[in-house]
């Protein structure tokens, strides 16, 4: 069941078994301002979407360009309808943003995105004899790791992962092998990886 009084501007919601108001100060407020604010001809802002080529640590704060339209679809434009505030946006790791209306348009939303490793730079791929040295540029950002694929195909089919703390390794082969190499950064049960794969 809904009662509502408009003229005082009240709200109880209850259940089908008891009479347990589940609605809080603070939602009536909010209510009662955003009725207020599309009685006057504001829009609500419903979505936001995240520009993902910003999403790579380079030792900076990262800040990627956010998308945000209204209730009524319109594109809304950064700065003059709407603030940004990013938080844990410096390291590899979970980051958000929240975005807050301003001039015509009111509600506030809040998107996380992950911050991934850099791709891997300088990949060696040298073979002597029975052994294939893979190497390459150091990872920056504090990495845990880096994911190492290599097959004798071109297309990686039936290819074999080696998971490795250091910048060099080497693998034991007969033929020539083909080595693409991510790095990754281990968040509690996660692996946060490079976006792109480094190919030899």
């Amino acid at each position: 069941m809904r009662d509502e009084e408009f003229g005082n501007w009240t709200i109880k919601m209850t259940t089908k078994d008891t009479d347990e108001v589940i609605t809080t100060d603070k939602e009536i407020k909010e209510i009662k301002h955003g009725v207020y604010l599309k009685d006057i001809g504001c829009q609500k802002i419903t979505d936001l979407q995240l520009d993902k080529n910003d999403l790579v640590y380079n030792g900076k704060q990262r800040y990627p360009v956010t998308i945000a339209s209204s209730e009524e679809d319109q594109l809304l434009e950064n700065h003059k309808d709407y603030t940004t505030v990013y938080k844990n946006n410096l390291s590899i790791g979970q980051a958000s943003v929240t975005i807050k209306g301003k001039g015509s348009f009111f509600g506030t939303m809040k998107k996380k995105f992950w911050i991934h490793p850099e791709k891997v730079r300088s990949l060696k791929v040298k073979k002597k004899g029975k052994v294939t040295t893979v190497s390459f540029k150091k990872n920056k950002g504090r990495v845990t790791g880096y994911k190492i694929q290599y097959s004798r195909r071109k297309d990686m089919k039936h290819s074999k992962y080696l998971i490795v703390r250091k910048n060099r390794c080497k693998i034991k082969n007969q033929c020539k092998v083909y080595v693409r190499v991510k790095a990754y950064k281990q968040i509690g049960k996660k692996k946060i990886y490079s976006l792109k794969w480094a190919k030899k």
